[in-house]
């Protein structure tokens, strides 16, 4: 049976987190507060854990930096597919220094684990973003 300490140490732990992510987020992504609203509106639980622990415990590890952990990302999110999460993970590659040839390529190299059905949709959403970001510099 835990402790009231335990509790505590580990809600503390857990605010910690969750704001080390936000940090991070905050210094990548413009306006996060806008897109984060629009990405998770109505649950905000599950925003908080996302940032937590993504974030706030996965991000800070040092084995990976930022751009390598999001090739990793877009990977995965290639594979499992996702809109919502290859937009993110476009804008967040884009802003840790992957460009649009390293974008496409990830997603291309994916495509032989993937397939190609995923591939293609991973393409077209990746390609939308790399225009509105690529307009916006």
């Amino acid at each position: 049976m835990s402790s009231d300490q335990d509790v505590v140490d580990r809600a503390a732990a857990s605010d910690a987190a969750f704001r080390r992510g936000l940090e991070f987020l905050s210094e990548v992504v413009p306006d996060l507060d806008e897109k984060m609203d629009r990405a998770i509106p109505a649950n905000p639980d599950l925003q908080r854990l996302v940032v937590e622990f993504i974030y706030g415990s996965l991000h800070p590890r040092p084995q990976l930096d930022s751009r390598e952990r999001e090739i990793v990302a877009l990977s995965v999110i290639t594979a499992l597919g996702g809109d919502l999460a290859m937009r993110a993970h476009v804008e967040l590659g884009y802003r840790c220094g992957l460009d649009r040839e390293q974008v496409l390529e990830i997603i291309l190299h994916a495509a032989a684990y993937a397939g190609f059905p995923r591939a293609l949709s991973a393409s077209a959403v990746a390609l939308e973003v790399l225009d509105e970001l690529e307009a916006g510099d």
